[in-house]
């Protein structure tokens, strides 16, 4: 007799899932959710909307994908993601809509003990002759445009943790996400530079949202969209 009841609480419990299911489906609420999002867009805000995506939607299940410049909007075109928070593009696929959203405030940084943070205004040419360490695109909608990239030598990476460690190292100088970079900012370990010509203003990180305009937005959709649009300024 126990056992049976074991089992059938375990049936029954089952059957509870399902029938709300059934009914989150039939309200419009999506059985899951495919999700880009730029590597330059905030983390800690990003945690703050998933963990209360999570209290609210608990029975959607979430993919999340973490992806720099072109290749957000390439996985919602592609039909790998219903929703991308990323740059936007100039050559948007047809079918793919898209929706500005704000920028995400950056900055150019150089390890402390580098020769370019001991001069308070780096002229052009010790700009060009040192080393700038860039995010690479990996996708063929902006293949080849490169933002803020200036003249002179160059290392790519191909994501933005190891872009932060080589510039704290000292191997050249490179733009970062603010919240990113406050920290070390803070710290001592990273110098903001100001180059010879720059309008003495920080750049922008422009940000827009994505998606396949055949397949609007579910309930779970159209909430992460207003919440990680309110994270951007």
């Amino acid at each position: 007799g126990r056992a049976i009841l074991h089992e059938a609480r375990g049936v029954v419990d089952r059957a509870a899932g399902l029938l709300a299911t059934a009914r989150s489906l039939s309200s419009g609420l999506e059985a899951r959710v495919a999700l880009a999002v730029d590597v330059m867009f905030p983390r800690p805000a990003l945690l703050d909307v998933l963990r209360r995506f999570q209290a609210e939607f608990p029975s959607v299940e979430l993919a999340l994908h973490s992806e720099a410049l072109g290749a957000v909007a390439a996985l919602v075109a592609g039909g790998t993601c219903d929703l991308g928070i990323g740059t936007p593009i100039i050559r948007r696929p047809s079918g793919l809509d898209g929706l500005p959203l704000g920028f995400v405030e950056m900055v150019g940084v150089v390890s402390a003990g580098h020769a370019l943070a001991l001069a308070e205004v780096p002229s052009q040419l010790a700009m060009t002759e040192a080393v700038q360490i860039v995010l690479t695109d990996r996708s063929p909608l902006t293949e080849g445009l490169d933002q803020a990239v200036l003249p002179g030598r160059h290392w790519r990476v191909a994501d933005l943790g190891t872009k932060r460690d080589l510039i704290l190292e000292g191997f050249g100088f490179g733009g970062l996400p603010l919240w990113m970079a406050q920290a070390d900012l803070d710290g001592g370990r990273l110098v903001e530079i100001q180059p010879e010509g720059w309008t003495g203003r920080r750049p922008d990180y422009s940000l827009s949202a994505f998606w396949r305009r055949a397949e609007p937005l579910g309930v779970a959709g159209t909430w992460l969209l207003g919440e990680l649009g309110l994270c951007c300024r």
